[in-house]
């Protein structure tokens, strides 16, 4: 009872520490963007008709395609309380608070999530896990800020699946990962991660299957009707955005400081490397270098707010290094 009760706890404490951070820190809210992108995801609520016609460009920004679902959830979330407000004579302008509420929650339940898995594979003090998760998150929102409006929800999905996969619990792995592929196209990922953690045989190959099964099925339309090669949509390509393929051409300040920044949330496993055995476990080791390239080469150079999608990885392998034995 007592740890249940310390974990509501770190989640509350997590969720008010992260609503501030995002509250204060938040650069698109001081220049008025907030409203902007508030407003017209009210506006989109007709996202899913059969009426609404998606405008291919043939780079990145088709993906969108596969992020209608969240879109919809967004804009019919936001229409509704600001029905609320309006209903109580409130200023529309609330609602900016309630989108970091929800932003706020689930990044909280990402760092539930992590923290529960690490438990599951070190005995090291609750607290420091916490501590390490929580920074890192709160690193990549001061310094990236809320950059778009996906990874905070697959932060929280996969952590779910990690979670979900490391214990067994079939239903909750397909439900949660069918949210994630429902948010991002990335969530067709979760296939791994049921896959590496449990018996290998064909029940857990289909249980695997369910979130690529869902991605294909809810869009088929897009593969019969993209007018563009596909490799289009795997890699940045919409200028003036530049992705790691591209470093080389980048300005070298701009490129070394996009780096710099990516590269503080990896440290402490760096620092640990040369005392410390860091690639133990196989699954842990194979779904951190598959996320590490998925966001990397999936993102523009700078863009640190994907890493999120790291930290569940990155904290089982960091906590789950071993000494090395040093010859005397």
């Amino acid at each position: 009872m007592k740890s249940s009760t310390s974990q509501i706890n770190l989640f509350i404490f997590s969720f008010l520490v992260l609503f501030f951070i995002i509250w204060k820190t938040n650069i698109y809210l001081f220049i008025g963007i907030e409203e902007i992108y508030i407003k017209s995801l009210i506006e989109n609520i007709n996202i899913l008709s059969p009426d609404n016609n998606f405008i291919f460009a043939g780079n990145d920004e088709d993906r969108k395609f596969f992020r209608k679902y969240n879109m919809f959830f967004l804009s019919y979330f936001y229409t509704k309380i600001n029905h609320i407000l309006l209903y109580l004579n409130l200023d529309s302008n609330l609602l900016i608070y309630f989108r970091y509420a929800l932003i706020s929650f689930t990044l909280s339940g990402g760092v539930f999530f992590s923290l529960k898995c690490v438990e599951k594979i070190s005995s090291a003090n609750t607290y420091v896990i916490w501590i390490y998760i929580l920074s890192i998150v709160s690193y990549i929102l001061v310094i990236g800020g809320i950059a778009e409006a996906f990874s905070h929800f697959e932060f929280f999905f996969i952590s779910g699946c990690l979670y979900f996969s490391m214990n067994k619990k079939i239903i909750m792995f397909i439900l949660f990962s069918f949210f994630a592929v429902a948010n991002r196209e990335t969530g067709i990922l979760t296939f791994f991660i049921y896959f590496l953690f449990n018996k290998k045989n064909f029940k857990t190959f289909l249980i695997s299957m369910s979130p690529i099964i869902f991605f294909i099925s809810s869009n088929v339309s897009f593969f019969l009707e993209y007018p563009f090669n596909f490799s289009k949509i795997i890699f940045v390509s919409s200028k003036p955005d530049l992705n790691l393929f591209d470093i080389f051409s980048m300005n070298k300040k701009k490129a070394i400081g996009a780096l710099l920044y990516t590269l503080i949330i990896y440290c402490p496993l760096i620092y640990c490397v040369k005392q410390y055995k860091i690639f133990i476990n196989i699954n842990h080791s194979l779904l951190f270098f598959l996320y590490i390239i998925v966001v990397n080469f999936g993102t523009f150079v700078g863009n640190i707010y994907p890493q999120l999608l790291i930290i569940p990885f990155l904290s089982l392998i960091f906590f789950g290094k071993k000494l090395k034995k040093l010859n005397k």
